[in-house]
């Protein structure tokens, strides 16, 4: 149900030789290529049949370049000459010199969803566009309030969940452009080749425009993506939770910075695994719970027992996965996965190929009553008052930017001091001194501000 224009985008170009006194140009679209991304295909897109170009694409920019090297290239000698490209025609009289003209696409990639059901197999939305999440949670609430009405009155109908962000095509969506220029108050499209790999100016201005664009990216998905689907689903009278906080990378590409991301949301849902290659990096527990603390948010929730050997585990193997998890800071549990077990699904339902299958089919689920309580009661009480810390961690300005797995922060968790990771919008818009101590308005304390080495 995701429109051409909503879906997955990125920054195709397409350049042309010019010489002085040229006047006249034909400037080819960009090629699209749409290669196998990692263990998945791109979908071909829908073309028109006579330019071949897919049903949605935009300008972004045309630029004229006069190369000081190899790779260098100085602001003088580059020229924007977007309003005079109309169609594929440019209308511009070449100065003195060798220049490459050179065109900015943006189009859609092709990225399918990653996992599909049959019916859904289709193309990933682009998550930094408001007018994407818009349409994409509207689509969900018209089948939901036309089974249901009023979802208000259905209370087991609690939340929308969204997964970790796992999108690996390009990054870029129609308005960027102007969200950069309203973020940072300057225009970007002169700095447009830099992110082809070349130098502007020098090699510190270049890497500052860099930064801001991937600032940029990471406000940019944060404010509407998931700010805006928190703020759709209050409307619709339910709440909105997502794996915000990665895993990122190296796992994923994901552009953005998890806290700020995760304090957006009504319930912030992290992940544990068991028996995995990258078993710490897949530990996603400690920025969650941060986020929580530091945004006043009482639930701090993961996918919980995550796992490939889906029939092998059992609790006596589990309890330690969760007794880790607890003491970095979880307080509720969400099983994965619990299997769908309509009467026509047979036994032991309709399951999927990661997780542990934790369900009623389970051989050992009547004598598992201990467990289940174990686990509840522990929740219960760590959801209660506030997480007492020795030290704020500042982990930095950059985008993106995770918080790292508790065990990897020398001199704080291996010393045996506890902390909370915070982020700049908190440090500078929330905390306080009070006593001697660092302070936030829902009553966290901290005796120290220790300051990371990329801050």
């Amino acid at each position: 149900w995701i429109s051409p224009e909503h879906t997955a985008m990125g920054l195709y170009t397409t350049q042309i030789e010019a010489q002085e006194g040229q006047k006249a140009f034909t400037l080819p679209f960009p090629e699209i290529v749409q290669e196998k991304k990692a263990a998945r295909s791109l979908i071909q897109l829908e073309r028109d049949p006579d330019t071949g170009r897919p049903q949605f694409y935009k300008d972004v920019a045309t630029l004229a370049l006069r190369y000081e090297s190899d790779s260098i290239l100085d602001r003088s000698n580059i020229i924007n000459l977007s309003s005079k490209l109309v169609g594929d025609q440019l209308s511009w009289t070449v100065p003195e010199g060798s220049w490459k003209i050179v065109r900015f696409v943006c189009a859609p990639t092709g990225q399918p969803l990653a996992v599909p059901s049959p019916n859904s197999a289709a193309l990933q939305m682009d998550h930094f566009s408001a007018s994407a999440q818009k349409e994409n949670l509207e689509y969900i609430f018209d089948r939901l309030e036309g089974e249901l009405g009023d979802l208000r009155n259905h209370p087991s109908l609690k939340y929308l969940y969204v997964d970790s962000y796992e999108v690996n095509s390009g990054i870029w969506s129609p308005n960027l452009s102007e969200f950069f220029k309203d973020l940072h108050g300057y225009d970007m499209t002169p700095y447009l080749p830099a992110l082809n790999g070349f130098t502007i100016e020098n090699k510190e201005t270049t890497q500052r425009f860099v930064e801001d664009y991937k600032k940029a990216l990471s406000e940019m998905i944060i404010k509407n993506h998931y700010t805006l689907g928190e703020q759709i689903c209050q409307e619709h009278g339910i709440a909105y939770a997502a794996e915000a906080g990665g895993p990122g990378p190296p796992i994923h590409n994901v552009p953005f910075e998890d806290l700020k991301a995760l304090g957006s949301l009504s319930y912030l849902r992290g992940e544990f695994w068991n028996k995995h290659k990258s078993l710490e990096e897949l530990q996603i527990i400690k920025g969650i719970a941060s986020a929580a603390h530091i945004y006043g948010k009482r639930y701090i929730e993961a996918e919980a027992f995550t796992s490939v050997y889906v029939w092998q585990e059992g609790p006596a193997e589990l309890k330690p996965l969760a007794d880790r998890a607890m003491c970095e800071g979880l307080n509720r549990f969400v099983y994965h996965t619990f299997p769908h077990t309509p009467p026509e699904s047979g036994t032991p339902g309709w399951i999927y190929n990661f997780g542990t299958i934790i369900n009623t089919t389970r051989a050992w689920w009547p004598l598992s009553t201990g467990f289940h309580t174990y686990l509840g009661r522990c929740s219960y009480l760590l959801q209660e008052g506030n997480f007492i810390a020795d030290v704020a961690y500042y982990y930095g300005s950059k985008a993106p930017n995770f918080a790292s797995p508790a065990i990897k922060i020398p001199g704080l968790s291996h010393k045996g001091y506890d902390y909370d990771v915070i982020n700049t919008e908190v440090l500078v818009r929330d905390m306080e001194v009070d006593n001697g101590q660092l302070v936030l308005p829902n009553g966290q304390r901290y005796n120290l501000l220790v300051l990371s080495n990329e801050t």
